[in-house]
């Protein structure tokens, strides 16, 4: 309780003090310690004082375990320092330790981000071999095929989720749909939504944010107001990436009245337009001869600070 106060309170460096001058003769308690702190930081988004205590620990004689280990592979992954994160994971291998699920999962995102997929792939091996992969991992592996084009190996692992009787496909599907639709295959893009219904597998926000996407860059307008439909249908309402989906596909099929009354909608339910959906609005303008609102438009992003 001392530590997350601590951490709370904007006082790591006395936390530090604490932990160094105090002598403990269990190890393991100190170890733990080390480790809430580092945890606590993390949850706090102190991402950088996580990471001046793991380096201060040496100095204390307290080496690194798996779980302060696997907590700063986190940390390093959220900062997007990658290298620093694949060193501790290969430290942790080589040290002959056993890498739990979470870190298993967060190097296959990593891996992923990188476009490494054989990294990925050894990294997912292993997991299965040590009986430590679970819904995640299958559902990262297959994302990270998807969106590097890898379509041959995406559905292998697909089929491989299956085999392990996992219930719940609606991740795996959507990333299908995601990496389908960029690449322009709707043969096979419609296979899986014509999949999902066989399977009568429920559709979430970011299956129909797919699906306005993709309908929207082909400026296939009926299509987006029948996702438009059924997303209402279910219950939900646009969200912030619907609407700027909405936006572009308006923008791209020459409505810029739309376009416009997407922006107005979005200020009357209480979702703050985001860069990407004024960029979008600019854009659609711009392309449809409407220069001079285009010019108002950038010089309001500008006053909100947002601009491109």
């Amino acid at each position: 309780m001392l530590v997350m106060s601590y951490v709370q309170n904007s006082l790591v460096d006395d936390t530090f003090q604490i932990l160094q001058e105090k002598r403990w003769k269990d190890s393991n308690y100190e170890d733990s310690l080390y480790h809430l702190l580092i945890c606590s930081c993390k949850e706090a988004s102190r991402y950088e004082d996580a990471i001046r205590t793991y380096n201060k620990m040496p100095q204390s004689d307290i080496y690194p375990n798996l779980h302060i280990t696997s907590s700063m592979i986190d940390v390093f992954s959220i900062l997007n320092r990658f290298t620093e994160a694949e060193d501790l994971y290969l430290k942790l291998i080589h040290c002959g330790d056993a890498a739990n699920t979470i870190t298993f999962n967060v190097m296959l995102d990593i891996y992923g981000k990188a476009g490494f997929l054989i990294k990925a792939r050894k990294v997912f091996w292993m997991a299965h071999k040590q009986y430590l992969a679970d819904i995640i991992s299958y559902n990262t592996i297959i994302s990270v095929h998807g969106k590097n084009k890898d379509f041959k190996l995406m559905r292998y692992f697909v089929q491989r989720m299956r085999n392990a009787d996992y219930s719940s496909f609606l991740e795996a599907y959507n990333s299908m749909l995601d990496a389908y639709g960029k690449e322009g295959l709707l043969e096979k893009f419609n296979e899986v939504l014509q999949e999902m219904k066989q399977t009568s597998c429920t559709s979430n926000h970011y299956t129909y944010n797919i699906l306005i996407n993709i309908y929207g860059k082909k400026g296939w307008i009926e299509e987006v107001a029948d996702v438009l439909s059924e997303l209402k249908q279910c219950g939900l309402e646009p969200d912030l990436y619907s609407y700027d989906s909405l936006i572009k596909a308006y923008g791209i099929a020459g409505m810029v009245e739309e376009v416009v009354n997407v922006v107005l909608e979005m200020r009357t339910k209480g979702i703050d337009p985001d860069r990407v959906a004024y960029s979008n609005l600019v854009v659609a303008l711009r392309q449809n001869e409407n220069s001079l609102e285009a010019v108002k438009w950038s010089l309001w992003m500008k006053q909100i600070g947002m601009s491109k």
